[in-house]
């Protein structure tokens, strides 16, 4: 029988690329650490990493994120209107050392759920992340932190409302 799915999931192809796209750190500015440095450094913890990302939105280059602590809701949007996106689901954190978020983005050609996880580790002068399964290390925020760090485009309380609301609106119709 035919995969009733599959012209949905090819229309859908395009924009998935768009969103890991999104939500990567730009190759220019992976530092690779040596990986036994990353294997050899200690997980954060749960609670590390929420301070990290609780009630922070997360800019990236054409979007954001929003990691929102009430049933830990997971908000975004990448580009504007009916060349956008926006997605709803939800956010959690696993040891060792792992943010994640699970959503159903919506654009116009379609809506598919998404996983994408974030490893965190420290040697105590660096965080280093990577995007899993198999992204490469890079430093996310020197300690203390420096300009330029990833982690400052974490920024305080929910700056995605506003795009998401817009994206839904201009798809819904």
């Amino acid at each position: 029988m035919k995969n009733p799915f599959h012209s949905h999931t090819v229309r859908v192809t395009a924009f998935m690329l768009t969103l890991l796209a999104t939500t990567n750190v730009n190759s220019a500015d992976v530092i690779d650490q040596a990986p036994e440095q990353a294997v050899e450094a200690r997980p954060l913890t749960t609670g590390e990493l929420y301070d990290i990302y609780a009630n922070r939105t997360w800019i990236w280059e054409d979007g954001a994120g929003y990691f929102e602590v009430a049933a830990r809701r997971f908000t975004a949007f990448t580009k504007s209107g009916r060349n956008g996106s926006y997605a709803e689901g939800r956010w959690f954190l696993t040891n060792p050392g792992r943010a994640c978020f699970r959503a159903t983005w919506s654009a116009a050609d379609g809506n598919a759920e998404a996983l994408t996880c974030f490893e965190h580790k420290t040697d105590g002068r660096t965080i280093s992340q990577r995007r899993l399964p198999d992204g490469g290390w890079y430093v996310f925020s020197h300690l203390p932190r420096q300009t330029g760090d990833e982690i400052l485009k974490l920024k305080t309380g929910n700056r995605v409302a506003a795009s998401y609301e817009r994206n839904k609106l201009a798809l819904s119709r």
